[in-house]
């Protein structure tokens, strides 16, 4: 990918002197192609820029997460078990483990508050956006 955008940048160059060349028509093919040239410039380097980033140390680690029933009572308690069994399914169908540090349970089958270990390859990185509150 990179020589390949150094080939792009190198005919944007030859391009651009072409566009203040005496001759209209020439000068207008030119100023075509440097439109093309740089949208094409532009998305080479966007998908080459995340390969550049370096990647993030915490990435191979295990997550810890937490889901608490909000304000609802007992429905809350219900969607905050649908949650629950959501992420274990989730865990489940990548090969992860779950480990359940915390769980209080609510009527009717809901859960107050479960704190549960996600063991298992790069689920740190997986999981570490999923934040904020859920509401039904």
């Amino acid at each position: 990918m990179a020589a390949e955008l150094q080939k792009y940048e190198d005919e944007l160059a030859q391009v651009r002197e072409l566009v203040s060349i005496d001759d209209p028509e020439m000068a207008n093919e030119a100023r075509a192609e440097q439109g093309r040239l740089e949208q094409t410039i532009a998305k080479l380097e966007a998908s080459l820029t995340p390969l550049l980033v370096p990647r993030d140390p915490l990435f191979d680690r295990n997550a810890v997460t937490e889901l608490r029933a909000g304000a609802g009572g007992d429905e809350a308690a219900l969607f905050a078990a649908d949650l629950f069994r959501m992420y274990t399914r989730f865990c489940e169908r990548r090969g992860w483990r779950i480990d359940i540090m915390s769980l209080s349970e609510a009527a009717l089958g809901g859960i107050k508050e479960v704190i549960f270990k996600v063991i298992g390859p790069s689920t740190y990185g997986e999981l570490r956006w999923e934040s904020g509150v859920h509401r039904v």
